[in-house]
C-alpha cells in the first residue's frame, strides 16, 4: 500500500465517474501521485458468482408493481457504484449501455455525460419504468454482477410482504406476525461511520477516506454514513437502530469533532445532535461493558489529535491513523466481525 493519497481524489465521489483499472492477481488499491486516475485491484466494482444472465435475471426480478422511483437509497448507491465507471471491453459495460438499452436517445445520453451522477440521472428520469425493465437493460449489458447485486433488493421485498401474512400455529389463539426487516438485514457486516468536519482540509481527508473504504469493502458490507442519515422521519429512531446494528463503529477523529464532542453548548443542528447522541451512546456502552471496547474503532484524521483526544473510550483503545493504518482498519472491518475480545 502506498501512503500517500492523490491530492486529486478529492474531485471524487462513490457515485461519480472514475477511471479504473481492474486487475485479478493483486488485491489492494494503489493511487499514483502523476496521475488523475485510480488504479483498483480486487475492489468494487466486482463480478459475483458464477451466474448465466438468465438466472440471475431471474432472481433478481421483483413484482411487475415496483417502479424505479420505488427504489431504497441504499440500492441506489449500489447501482451508482457499479454503473458510474468507465466500460472495461465487453464484460463491464457502465451506465450508458443500461440507458441504450432502455430507450435513451443518443441526446439524452450526451447530456447525461456531463453530470456527476449519470447513473442517479438516469434513474432519475426513468423513475416511472418498472424495475424489471431497468434489470432487463442491465441483463442485455451483460452486467451479471449487478443483477446478483439487486437480488437483495427482490428479497427483502419478499421478507416485507412475508411481514403482514399471518402466521397460524398450535400455540397461537390468533394470528400472529413476522416483525419488520431493516435495511441491515440484508448483509453480513454493517460499518458505521461517525464523522464531523468545518474546515475545507478536514472535508478534503474523509472524502478521500470515504472513498477508498468504500472502494476496498465487499458488497456484503454495508456502510452507513451517521450524516446521511434521513433526519425528516424517526430521526432519534434511525440513528439508534443504526448505532445497535454496527458491527464496527468508525469515529474519524478531527479536530472540529473533538471540540464538538467537549464543548458544553447545545447542538446547532441535526449533524451535531447526531454525532454527540452516538457519541454518548458509545461512552454509555464502553461503561457498560467495564470499559472494555469491542467495536469502536477510532481513526486520527489529524496526527495532532492524538495529543488531545476526547475523554473515555477514544483514549483506551486501539487507535488507527490514516492514511498510514488504512489497511489494517480495512482487514480488521473484513476479516474480523464484532467479536468479544477487547481491541
Amino acid at each position: 500500500m502506498t501512503d500517500h493519497i492523490d491530492e486529486d481524489l478529492e474531485q471524487y465521489d462513490l457515485c461519480q465517474t472514475v477511471n479504473l483499472t481492474i486487475e485479478i492477481d493483486e488485491p489492494t488499491i494503489v493511487i499514483e501521485e502523476s496521475f488523475e486516475q485510480i488504479t483498483v485491484s480486487g475492489s468494487l466494482p466486482r463480478v459475483g458468482p458464477s451466474k448465466n444472465l438468465e438466472e440471475a435475471l431471474a432472481l433478481a426480478r421483483i413484482g411487475e408493481d415496483v417502479l424505479v422511483r420505488d427504489l431504497p437509497d441504499d440500492m441506489r448507491k449500489e447501482l451508482c457504484t457499479h454503473l458510474n465507471i468507465n466500460p472495461f471491453g465487453t464484460s463491464m459495460r457502465n451506465w450508458e449501455t443500461v440507458a441504450a438499452k432502455m430507450g435513451a436517445s443518443s441526446d439524452e445520453i450526451l447530456g447525461l455525460k456531463s453530470s456527476t451522477n449519470p447513473t442517479g440521472e438516469l434513474l432519475s428520469q426513468k423513475k416511472s419504468e418498472k424495475v424489471n425493465v431497468l434489470l432487463e437493460a442491465i441483463a442485455k449489458s451483460g452486467r451479471v454482477d449487478t443483477l446478483v447485486s439487486m437480488r437483495k433488493f427482490a428479497m427483502r421485498r419478499i421478507q416485507k410482504q412475508a411481514k403482514v401474512a399471518p402466521i397460524i400455529g398450535n400455540n397461537f389463539s390468533t394470528a400472529s406476525t413476522v416483525p419488520c426487516t431493516s435495511k441491515y438485514d440484508d448483509y453480513t457486516t454493517v460499518a458505521l461511520l461517525i464523522h464531523y468536519e468545518t474546515s475545507k482540509d478536514e472535508r478534503k481527508a474523509f472524502k478521500k477516506f470515504k472513498l477508498n473504504f468504500n472502494l476496498q469493502l465487499p458488497p456484503e458490507i454495508f456502510v452507513e454514513d451517521l450524516l446521511e442519515i434521513d433526519a425528516s422521519e424517526n430521526f432519534y429512531a434511525q440513528l439508534l437502530e443504526a448505532f445497535q446494528k454496527a458491527s464496527h463503529v468508525i469515529v474519524c477523529l478531527t479536530h472540529s469533532y473533538c471540540q464538538l464532542i467537549s464543548s458544553i453548548d447545545s447542538p446547532k443542528d441535526d449533524s451535531q445532535k447526531a454525532v454527540k447522541n452516538v457519541h454518548n451512546l458509545m461512552d454509555t456502552e464502553f461503561g457498560n461493558n467495564n470499559c472494555k471496547n469491542k467495536r469502536f474503532r477510532p481513526l486520527i484524521m489529524e496526527e495532532s489529535i492524538s495529543r488531545n483526544l476526547p475523554l473515555g473510550w477514544a483514549s483506551s483503545t486501539t487507535l488507527y491513523r490514516w492514511p498510514n493504518d488504512f489497511h489494517k482498519l480495512i482487514d480488521r472491518v473484513k476479516f474480523n466481525p464484532m467479536i468479544s475480545q477487547t481491541m
